[in-house]
């Protein structure tokens, strides 16, 4: 949901008790956001509606929820998922056959697997590489890298990686001759899971932007962050050059061991429509 960017003005600890919870968005003028536990609701005419109009693609306890998150991480927007992976899994369904992930070489034992057993076969190559060593990603992006994937710090060897670094990375030569053209998403989990390895999410997002100029590509790589071990709290990768940032809400996020729930948030548009489409159940 589009937060508006009046909360990227506000402190942290502001947006996180009021962004998205404005008491004058119900009739009843609710200071806590009331549960919303219909499935339909009610149109003007068919296909007509106030906002919304069946639970599976939105309601407004949800909508309050992905507004608070996006101001967190300073996004325009922000998706909930059923859970962390599900946000990733949704996250590779940006990419298509042929195109290639540049991912850290220590992830959280899910994401590893996800993209073993369930992104491979789907035709889309996975490269797992120490993004600690900028001159590692340097050699394994390819033209067709679509999707840099980082953990910063990893899970759970807390490998940092140093962001801004690996994305002013001006070995443009040996980035051009890496690169391919269908390179769709760079996929980064930091800190990583298990082995806790830190990725520079700048330095990755800005090798990936110029990489992308270099080689000419219709479409740029997108690098995308999991941000669950930092948090919003002490990290966002938007701010430091990334386009997605994932969050498994079980965790930091919502430090209680009650909730089961992933998050991503983003900047960019067109990744936000389509995520919107995929939690529609359209996946």
């Amino acid at each position: 949901m589009d937060k508006g960017e009046h909360s990227h003005k506000l402190h942290f600890d502001t947006n996180a008790i009021h962004a998205g919870q404005d008491p004058r968005r119900w009739t009843s003028r609710d200071i806590t956001p009331p549960i919303s536990l219909s499935t339909t609701f009610l149109q003007k005419s068919p296909a007509d509606h106030y906002g919304y109009e069946y639970s599976r693609i939105g309601n407004p306890t949800r909508t309050c929820l992905e507004e608070c998150l996006a101001a967190l991480e300073y996004a325009k927007y922000g998706v909930c998922f059923s859970s962390g992976m599900a946000a990733i899994h949704n996250v590779t369904h940006l990419l298509d056959s042929g195109d290639h992930i540049l991912s850290l070489d220590c992830l959280y034992g899910g994401t590893d697997e996800l993209f073993r057993t369930c992104v491979m076969p789907r035709g889309i190559d996975v490269s797992f590489v120490d993004c600690t060593d900028l001159k590692e990603v340097e050699a394994n992006i390819r033209p067709n890298t679509k999707l840099v994937w980082i953990e910063t710090p990893s899970n759970p060897l807390m490998k940092v990686v140093d962001i801004q670094a690996v994305s002013d990375c001006t070995d443009l030569k040996e980035v051009e001759a890496n690169i391919r053209p269908n390179t769709k998403l760079v996929w980064i989990e930091t800190h990583s899971n298990p082995l806790m390895k830190v990725v520079d999410i700048q330095a990755v997002s800005d090798i990936v932007k110029k990489t992308s100029d270099i080689v000419k590509k219709t479409s740029n790589a997108l690098v995308a962050v999991d941000n669950t071990f930092m948090s919003a709290y002490f990290q966002n990768p938007l701010l430091l050059g990334a386009d997605i940032v994932v969050h498994s809400l079980t965790k930091y996020m919502n430090g209680h061991s009650d909730v089961v729930m992933g998050a991503v948030c983003t900047n960019n548009t067109e990744v936000y429509d389509r995520l919107r489409f995929f939690q529609g159940g359209k996946v």
